[in-house]
């Protein structure tokens, strides 16, 4: 039975390899859509304080859900017309991207599966990104012979 959830998950599929963006309100089983591959189930109630409700890990983490890409290629222009025309352009656009950086929303990552929960009640409250903690779940992913 579906039942409605404020979180929207967002997940690779690791038989198929295609990146699927499941709706908030999608909780129950998710299924890839491409494949059929089970990826896990949402609980309606689950929020970030709890285990990844795809794979159970416990560490999540947060970060900004945006385009990293974007970010660096409006630093990438400033810089370049700040070479050309005036330096005065890589300082406006470092605060296009400062506020654009304030106003974007967070988003809730699991550190095993890569789960990402937009929406999720309790995202402000998870520590950043980890390295060693990422390190030690590529390292355990290696030893089971996952890529």
């Amino acid at each position: 039975m579906i039942a409605l959830a404020p979180t929207a998950v967002a997940i690779e599929c690791d038989q198929c390899g295609r990146y699927h963006r499941y709706p908030p309100g999608a909780a129950g089983d998710l299924n890839c859509p491409q494949c059929g591959h089970a990826h896990g189930s949402l609980q309606a109630s689950w929020t970030a304080r709890e285990d990844c409700s795809i794979c159970g890990c416990r560490h999540l983490y947060r970060r900004k859900d945006f385009n990293q890409l974007v970010g660096l290629a409006i630093i990438a222009v400033g810089a370049i017309l700040a070479v050309a025309i005036s330096y005065w352009y890589l300082l406006a656009f470092s605060l296009l991207d400062l506020v654009l950086y304030r106003q974007v929303r967070d988003v809730a990552v699991c550190h095993r599966c890569g789960a990402e929960f937009r929406g999720a009640a309790g995202t402000a409250e998870l520590p950043l990104f980890e390295h060693h903690t990422a390190e030690i779940y590529q390292s355990a992913d290696s030893v089971a012979g996952q890529p």
